[in-house]
C-alpha cells in the first residue's frame, strides 16, 4: 500500500505531499507528522526510502506508508483524555505521533515482541 503521494527528500516534503494529496487534513495530524522524523525509524542504509508514501519492511521491522498512517490519525479524532490501544505496535512511529497528537494526555498502549525492536534501536 502506498505510493499515493509524491517522493520527498526529508519529512517536511513527505508532509507537504500528504497534505496536497489531502491525506493530512487537519493542523494538529500535520503538527504531530512534523514533530516525528520518519528517517529516524529507518536502519542506516535505508533511510532514503523513508520519505516515500511507501510501506517498508526489514526483517521483522514494519512500517506501513504514511498515508495509511495519516488515514488513522484523522479518524480516530483522539482529543485530550483519551487513550488508545496499538496492537502490534511496531516501531513505535504511529504510537509516537499519537502521543504527540495527544499531547501526552492520555496513555497509550502497545502490545508487540519487542526484542526486534530493542535490538533495532540499540545496535541499529
Amino acid at each position: 500500500m502506498g505510493g499515493a503521494v509524491s517522493a520527498g527528500e526529508d519529512n517536511d516534503d513527505l508532509i507537504d505531499n500528504l497534505k496536497e494529496a489531502q491525506y493530512i487534513r487537519t493542523e494538529r495530524v500535520e503538527q504531530a507528522f512534523r514533530a516525528i522524523d520518519r528517517g529516524d525509524y529507518y536502519l542506516d542504509g535505508y533511510r532514503d526510502n523513508a520519505y516515500k508514501d511507501l510501506a517498508w519492511k526489514h526483517g521483522n521491522i514494519h512500517l506501513s506508508a504514511p498515508c495509511i498512517y495519516s488515514e488513522v490519525m484523522e479518524a480516530l479524532k483522539l482529543q485530550k483524555g483519551l487513550s488508545f490501544l496499538n496492537l502490534g505496535s511496531g516501531t513505535g512511529y504511529l504510537s509516537t505521533m499519537l502521543n504527540v497528537l495527544l499531547h501526552l494526555y492520555s496513555h497509550p498502549y502497545l502490545s508487540k515482541s519487542l526484542a526486534c525492536l530493542v535490538l533495532f534501536l540499540f545496535i541499529g
